[in-house]
This record gives C-alpha cells, sequence and structure tokens, in this order.
C-alpha cells in the first residue's frame, strides 16, 4: 500500500501531495504557550522544556504521547435526491430546510479509531475529557486517491480532532446546521437537466460530512472509498524519574498509607513509580496507578503527596521539569528528595526554594522504551 502525505496550511487553501504535514492539535499549542509562560514568569530560575539542560547538556525531553500507525478506510457517496427537468420550471429546497454537517465529534473519531487499534488506551479519552483535542501527527491518503479526496478527509480528521466544548456534548447534532437551499432547473428545454445530490463522507461507518449540491446531469462526482493511514497518540509516554543516589519518585512504597510522594528503589514493572505529563497542557504528573502529585503547604519546607483521579487545575498539582533538571511546582518551589531523613513515611518528598542546594536534580527517561507498557507489565502497587 503506497500513502501519499498531505501538507496542509492555514494560510493556503491548497494540499500537496507528498509533502509533510504535522497536525498539532490545540492540545499542543496550548502546552507550548504554557511553556512559554512559565518561562517569562520567574527570572530567577532557568526554565524551558526544549533543547538543552542549564549545563548546555542534551537531555531526551519528555513526550507527553506514544503514537501508533493505524490504518483505517475513508469514503465519500453521492445519492441522487431530485431531478430537475430543463425548461420545467421545478426546483428543489424552497420551501425546506436541510441538515448539513462539516465534521464530526471527537468521541467519534476516537470510538473510530478504537475500533481499528484494539490496545488504544483509556488515558487518551480521559485526556479529552479534561478539554485536550485528540492528539494526532500525521494522515497520509492512499495516493489512488484524487486530490479533492485527499484535501477533504485530511481537513475532515483534522478538524474533528478539536476541542469545541465539552467532550460530553459533543454530538453530531451540535456540529451540524439547518441550511435552505434553492436549485432550479434550467429555463430552456434542450438544455442540460440538472440533479440535486447529497454527499456523504464518512472515517470508517462514521459520518464527518454531509451537504447538497447540484450538478448537470452526468456529472455527478464518483463515489471513492481509500485507505487512510493516521499517526494518532494511543497512550500517555509513561517515564521513570529518577534522582542522583537512582531512587525513583513513587505513589506507593512505605509511605502510601500516609499519601505521601516518596523516592524508592526503582522498578520498571511498578505502575506507581511510571509517570506521565498528562492533562490539557501536559502540566500535571499523573502515575499509571491512576493518582497524581501535588504539594502542601504554600511556602517551602511542605510536602509533595498524592491524590486518586484526575487532578484539580491549582497552583499545588501543576509541575514542570525545569532546565535545572529540577521539578517545579505552580507556586515556584521545588521538590526535594530528603534522603537524609529516613522516617516512617519512608524517603519522603518535600518542596524547597528552587534556587537551594537542596532543590534535587531529576533525570526523566522512557519506562517503556519500544512501547513495552503495553506488552503485558504487570501493575505492582
Amino acid at each position: 500500500m503506497i500513502f501519499a502525505t498531505i501538507a496542509a496550511s492555514q494560510d493556503a487553501p491548497g494540499f500537496a501531495l507528498a509533502a509533510a504535514i504535522d497536525l498539532e492539535t490545540e492540545a499542543q499549542d496550548e502546552a507550548k504557550s504554557y511553556v512559554a509562560l512559565m518561562e517569562g514568569k520567574d527570572a530567577g530560575v532557568k526554565t524551558g522544556l526544549r533543547g538543552a539542560n542549564a549545563n548546555g547538556l542534551d537531555r531526551e525531553e519528555p513526550k507527553t504521547w506514544r503514537y501508533e500507525k493505524v490504518t483505517m478506510e475513508a469514503s465519500v457517496q453521492h445519492t441522487i435526491v431530485a431531478h430537475l427537468m430543463s425548461g420545467s420550471g421545478d426546483s428543489w429546497g424552497r420551501e425546506e430546510t436541510v441538515t448539513e454537517q462539516t465534521r464530526t465529534t471527537r468521541r467519534n473519531l476516537y470510538e473510530q479509531v478504537k475500533e481499528n487499534y484494539k490496545e488504544m488506551s483509556k488515558t487518551v479519552e480521559a485526556s479529552m475529557e479534561v478539554g485536550a483535542s485528540f492528539p494526532i501527527k500525521v494522515v497520509s491518503v492512499d495516493v489512488k486517491a484524487s486530490s479533492g479526496f485527499s484535501e477533504t478527509v485530511t481537513t475532515g480528521i483534522k478538524d474533528s480532532s478539536r476541542s469545541v466544548g465539552e467532550y460530553t456534548k459533543e454530538t453530531d447534532t451540535s456540529m451540524s446546521e439547518k441550511v435552505s437551499h434553492h436549485y432550479t432547473a434550467n429555463p430552456e428545454s434542450g438544455q442540460p437537466d440538472k440533479v440535486v445530490y447529497r454527499e456523504v463522507w464518512r472515517i470508517g461507518k462514521r459520518p464527518f460530512k454531509k451537504v447538497y449540491l447540484v450538478c448537470e446531469e452526468g456529472d455527478i462526482p464518483k463515489n471513492e472509498v481509500e485507505k487512510v493511514e493516521m499517526t494518532v497518540a494511543v497512550d500517555y509516554m509513561w517515564h521513570s524519574i529518577t534522582n542522583k543516589w537512582n531512587e525513583a519518585i513513587s505513589a506507593g512504597g512505605p509511605a502510601s498509607h500516609s499519601r505521601f510522594a516518596n523516592s524508592v528503589s526503582p522498578n520498571p514493572h511498578a505502575y506507581d513509580q511510571q509517570w506521565a505529563f498528562s492533562g490539557k497542557n501536559g502540566k500535571f504528573l499523573t502515575s499509571r496507578s491512576g493518582k497524581y502529585l501535588s504539594s502542601v503547604g504554600k511556602a517551602a519546607g511542605g510536602f509533595v503527596k498524592f491524590a486518586d483521579g484526575s487532578p484539580p487545575d491549582t497552583r499545588d498539582t501543576r509541575w514542570e521539569w525545569t532546565r535545572d533538571d529540577t521539578l517545579r511546582n505552580g507556586r515556584g518551589y521545588c521538590m526535594q528528595s530528603q534522603t537524609t531523613d529516613t522516617t516512617f513515611y519512608g524517603v519522603w518528598i518535600r518542596t524547597v526554594d528552587c534556587g537551594s542546594i537542596h532543590a534535587t536534580k531529576w533525570k526523566i527517561i522512557d519506562a517503556c522504551p519500544g512501547g513495552g507498557c503495553s506488552s503485558g507489565l504487570q501493575a505492582v502497587h
């Protein structure tokens, strides 16, 4: 199967075959804006999630999503709804409205992808439920497809992936509108007859575009079914976060009964030690075991605890990996792994001034190289 990749631009209406496209979602754009905000808000601390660290050393930046290629069918079907004979005075649409649709919902697009990729994680849908768009990077259409087909399918997928409201309230009805057309027959007999037709576009089984059009009889476009390959997010990119003593941040271990986050010996199979930069802007630290990290206390000397469920968006739940390799919360304080003070809470984590020598440097690496997180690892809590 040979695919042509379609390039899209907001400035140019056309699409060019065999050119690369990175369909960055609103969630990715918002993440960049958040990083820019954090870089400018505290000049005393070097920050940023791109490029080298403060020592000029290259590092692997944490990614929010793990992407896979998913192949499915896209189609367009044309159905004649009225004949307009020339010279008859016939018309269509003057007294009635029809429903037209220009995109589908994130849920429909997600469900269709999930039908074609059975290992799709619920984390993708959970992110959309809190406002993120459906993360889709690349759309490639079979080279046999017409340019108009490739353009419409690519645009339809891109538009349908975007958030336009609450996830549960997005419906095909909310994506549609009532319109009124008035198509008339050619006035003179002997002129070409016309037909009114309905055009329905689908990704898999789910329609994403419905319109009513008119053309001369015999010129109705052909139906088309083609293969489409999408590079889509299928799960968070899970990370291990360790300090220089080779201790990993955990939402379990000795301090689990106290809900204090702690640093423990690394266990690659422990879901409590696998972390994602989750949420609409990739600003929360969420474990694969379903917990999130939050600081407690409005000043240095507080603690870092974990809680179950989806994190609220507060200064205590926002974290970023700075250019100094520290983990800083939204209040401007950084994590310290209290290795010299082992209590009944275990080796617990507190917050300190980011400029302090006690602010721990953290290494963030892929916990599941090669996508191993989906290959049968068992949760250890």
